[in-house]
């Protein structure tokens, strides 16, 4: 599998803050987080979950990897999705963040 979950019973924003600080001792950063039940929201579309997609960068991992090889860029930054699923909170990317 190329995927990676982790669950949880907290919230989604309660989850993201507490990813935001995960994430910066690993030294990635949040470029920018994208709120997809708002933007559909705009585009006068409902829809209940709460659904953001992160993305994050290490800009030390990236200089290496495009240095190897310049079609690594179609995977930066990379994406991590965090949702409400069921009851629950997912957070999910592709592979693992190390």
């Amino acid at each position: 599998m190329f995927d990676y979950t982790v669950l949880t019973n907290k919230s989604v924003n309660y989850t993201i803050t507490r990813l935001e600080g995960s994430l910066k001792e690993e030294n990635f950063g949040v470029l920018w987080m994208f709120d997809i039940k708002e933007k559909l929201k705009e585009k006068g579309l409902e829809f209940q979950k709460e659904f953001k997609v992160l993305e994050v960068c290490n800009p030390d991992e990236a200089h290496r990897v495009l240095n190897g090889n310049g079609m690594a860029g179609y995977f930066l930054p990379c994406k991590i999705v965090v949702y409400e699923d069921n009851g629950q909170t997912k957070i999910e990317c592709l592979g693992q963040l190390h």
